[in-house]
C-alpha cells in the first residue's frame, strides 16, 4: 500500500511529522446491491440521476434513499420526466418506493414549464423544526425550487418556491450543491446553495431560505458575506460546517477570482453570523488547485478543517484549522488518484467508514466507464486526521456502472455514505447512468449485518439471541432492538433470515469487534 500523507501545519510551524497508527481493515463487501431507479426509453435525448440522499424519513429507525432524476425527450417535451424518487427502508436491502413527479409542463410557452430542464440537486433539512426531515429539490437551469413537505406516514407535501418572486422564462440558477444547516440557532435549519458555477446573479454567489413559523412561508433571507468579500465565479464546491468553533455551521465554498476565467482559485468562508444585520465575516485563501468539491472534516473539536478536491480528479488538498478563530492553513496534498473525469473533478462525502472514530473521506469520480474499477476511491483519516491514507487497492470495483462524459449536470452530487442497517459502520451509496439504458443506485454493505451482538463476529450467539426473542415486538417485556435486524419493530423470520444468510461473517481479523461496535 502506497502511503500518501497530508502533514499537519499548526500555529505556522513547520510540519510535523507524525507516528502512524495502523487503520482497522475495511469491511466493505465487494458485492454491490443494485436498485434501477429508471429504465430509460431510447426516444429520450438525455437521462441521468442528479442527486442522491440518504436519511430516516418517516422516523421507523430505518434509513430511506432521496433520488432525483430526470429524462428528457426533446422532440416531445411534454412526454419528459422529472422525478423525485423515496426509497422508505423495509429491511435489509428492502425498500418501498414512492414517486413525485417535479415536472409542470406549460402547453401554451414551453419556456414557463417547472423543471423544464430538469432536477439539479436533493437537500435534507428540518426547516420547520418540527422534528422531522423535509426535502428540497434545485433546478438544472431554472428559477423555480421545490421544497416538500414531511407530514409524517411517508406523506409529503410539495410547495413551489420561486427565488426570484415569479416564474420567468429565464433559466437563471443551476445550484452545483445544497446543504441544509441550522445558521442562527432557532431550531429550524436553513437550505443553503451555490446559485451558479458561472454567474452571480443578482450579485448572489449563495441563496440561503429560512422560515420562522411554517414551510409555507419560506423565503430568502438575503444574508451575505461583504465585507472583506472577493468577487468570485466558478463556484462548484460549497461546505457547512462550524469552521471557527463557536458552535455554529459556517459557509465556505470554492470559487476562481479571475472572471471569466476558471484559472485563479479561492476558498471563501462566511463565518460569525450576524442575524441582526444579516453579515458573515469574510475571510478566504488561495488553494493550489481549481476544485470541484470542498468536504468539512470534523475530527477536532475546536473546528472542521477543509479539504479541497481537485477539479482534474488527480489530488486533494487539506487545509487545517489551526483552532484560532477559524483560520485554516494549508495542510499538504495526496496526489495519485483515478484521475477520471479531467475538468469535472470528484464528489467527496465525510463519513468514518472502518470504525475508528475518524471521519475518512469517500469520493465518487464524476464520470467514468464500465472499465473503471476506480470510480469510488476512499482516503482514510489516521491520528485524528493529522495524516491521511489513499487506499490505492481499491476496496470495491465500480466496473459495469457508467456515468458518461456528456453528462450535462456539472456536478451531480450522486455518492452518500450512511448506516443503512444499523449495523453500526456506513454503507456506500452511489448512482450510476445511463447504463446501457439504466439509471441505477449501486450500495455496498459495510461491516456484518448479522452481528446483533456486536462481538465481531456472527455465529451461534447472534442466532440464540434471535431465537430468545423470537415473537416479541417493541414495548413487550424482553424485547431486544438489537435482534430487530430489518428494524419492522418486532423479532421475527426477516431477522433470522439476516443473520442465517450473514453466519460466519467477521470482518476483523481477530473475530474480536472493538468495544464501539457494541449495540
Amino acid at each position: 500500500m502506497i502511503r500518501t500523507v497530508l502533514p499537519a501545519i499548526l500555529g505556522g510551524l513547520a510540519p510535523i511529522a507524525l507516528g502512524l497508527t495502523p487503520n482497522p481493515p475495511l469491511t466493505i463487501d465487494p458485492v454491490p446491491q443494485v436498485i434501477q431507479i429508471a429504465a430509460i426509453d431510447p426516444r429520450f435525448d438525455e437521462a441521468v440521476i442528479s442527486g442522491v440522499a440518504v436519511e430516516d424519513f418517516d422516523g421507523d429507525g430505518r434509513m430511506d434513499i432521496a433520488v432525483v432524476w430526470f429524462a428528457t425527450d426533446d422532440q416531445d417535451r411534454a412526454t419528459s420526466t422529472r422525478t423525485l424518487s423515496l426509497l422508505f427502508g423495509a429491511g435489509v436491502g428492502e425498500f418501498v418506493r414512492q414517486d413525485y413527479n417535479l415536472y409542470q409542463y406549460n402547453q401554451i410557452l414551453e419556456a414557463l414549464s417547472v423543471f423544464r430542464n430538469g432536477p439539479g440537486g436533493v437537500g435534507v433539512g428540518d426547516f420547520d423544526g418540527d422534528g422531522d426531515r423535509d426535502i428540497i429539490v434545485t433546478p438544472y437551469f431554472g428559477d423555480e425550487v421545490w421544497f416538500f413537505e414531511n407530514l409524517g406516514a411517508r406523506q409529503f407535501t410539495g410547495r413551489l418556491k420561486f427565488p426570484f418572486g415569479t416564474n420567468t422564462t429565464g433559466n437563471f440558477i443551476t445550484p452545483p450543491e445544497v446543504i441544509c444547516k441550522d445558521l442562527d440557532g432557532d431550531g429550524r435549519d436553513e437550505a443553503i446553495y451555490l446559485v451558479d458555477p458561472v454567474f452571480q446573479i443578482n450579485s448572489d454567489v449563495v441563496h440561503i431560505w429560512r422560515t420562522t413559523s411554517d414551510m409555507a412561508n419560506l423565503r430568502l433571507t438575503g444574508w451575505e458575506g461583504l465585507d472583506g468579500g472577493v468577487f468570485v465565479q466558478w463556484t462548484r464546491g460549497l461546505a457547512v460546517d462550524d469552521i471557527d468553533g463557536d458552535g455554529r455551521p459556517d459557509v465556505c465554498f470554492t470559487g476562481s477570482i479571475n472572471p471569466p476565467n476558471e484559472d485563479d482559485p479561492v476558498v471563501v468562508c462566511w463565518t460569525d453570523l450576524n442575524v441582526t444585520s444579516g453579515q458573515f465575516a469574510v475571510s478566504y485563501v488561495i488553494p493550489g488547485t481549481l476544485a470541484s468539491d470542498l468536504v468539512s472534516v470534523r475530527n477536532r473539536a475546536c473546528g472542521a478543517d477543509l479539504m479541497v478536491l481537485g477539479i482534474n480528479g488527480d489530488r486533494v488538498e487539506l487545509w487545517k484549522n489551526v483552532c484560532d478563530d477559524g483560520e485554516v492553513v494549508f495542510g499538504g496534498q495526496a496526489t495519485g488518484l483515478a484521475a477520471l473525469a479531467a475538468n469535472r473533478g470528484m464528489h467527496g462525502v465525510a463519513s468514518d467508514i472502518d470504525g475508528d472514530g475518524d471521519r475518512d473521506v469517500v469520493i465518487k469520480h464524476l464520470f467514468g466507464n464500465s472499465a473503471n474499477t476506480r470510480q469510488i476511491q476512499i482516503l482514510r483519516a489516521e491520528t485524528g486526521g493529522l495524516d491521511w491514507t489513499l487506499e490505492t487497492a481499491a476496496p470495491i470495483s465500480t466496473v459495469g456502472f457508467t456515468d458518461p462524459p456528456d453528462n450535462p449536470i456539472l456536478r451531480p452530487n450522486t455518492l452518500a455514505v450512511r448506516d443503512l442497517w444499523g449495523n453500526t459502520l456506513p454503507e456506500i451509496v452511489a448512482a450510476f447512468g445511463p447504463t446501457q439504458g439504466r439509471l441505477e443506485l449501486v450500495f455496498w454493505t459495510s461491516g456484518c449485518v448479522g452481528d446483533i451482538s456486536g462481538d465481531g463476529i456472527v455465529d451461534l450467539l447472534d442466532l440464540t439471541g434471535i431465537l430468545s426473542g423470537f415473537g416479541l415486538c417493541a414495548g413487550d417485556p424482553g424485547f431486544s432492538q438489537g435482534a430487530d435486524v430489518d428494524r419492522d419493530g418486532c423479532v421475527g423470520l426477516g431477522d433470522l433470515n439476516a443473520v442465517l444468510a450473514d453466519l460466519g461473517c467477521s470482518p476483523f481479523p481477530t473475530g474480536v469487534a472493538p468495544a464501539r461496535r457494541n449495540k
